[in-house]
């Protein structure tokens, strides 16, 4: 079994007119649950990897799924930086970010 992870990431847009009576937790939960069903068992059937859907909101939120998926990473970045845990789950925030932009970017250029 190789040691890789698949991950989705989906924008939950908290101002979309479906989703306007809705809190943005049980958007994220919601969006979770569809990207689950959809991908979750092929994951574990043929590429027998675990998934963890990413959910990202359009006003800065995270699914949470997403913030224990950040959670390790970022604990493990401030103690070998020696820096606060607040301070690097706020780099790894930006990082993920900007990276969520070059992809949108690529895309729509791709689309011209």
């Amino acid at each position: 079994m190789r040691n890789s992870i698949f991950r989705c990431t989906c924008n939950a847009c908290e101002l979309n007119d479906c989703n306007q009576n809705k809190s943005t937790e049980s958007i994220f939960i919601e969006h979770e649950k569809e990207k689950k069903r959809k991908y979750q068992q092929r994951v574990i059937d043929v590429e027998m990897e675990s998934f963890t859907p990413l959910v990202f909101g359009t006003n800065g939120g995270m699914g949470k799924e997403c913030k224990l998926f950040l959670s390790n990473p970022a604990d493990k970045l401030s103690r070998k930086n020696g820096e606060s845990y607040a301070s690097a789950i706020s780099w790894l925030r930006t990082r993920i970010s900007f990276e969520i932009l070059r992809s949108v970017r690529t895309m729509m250029c791709s689309w011209v």
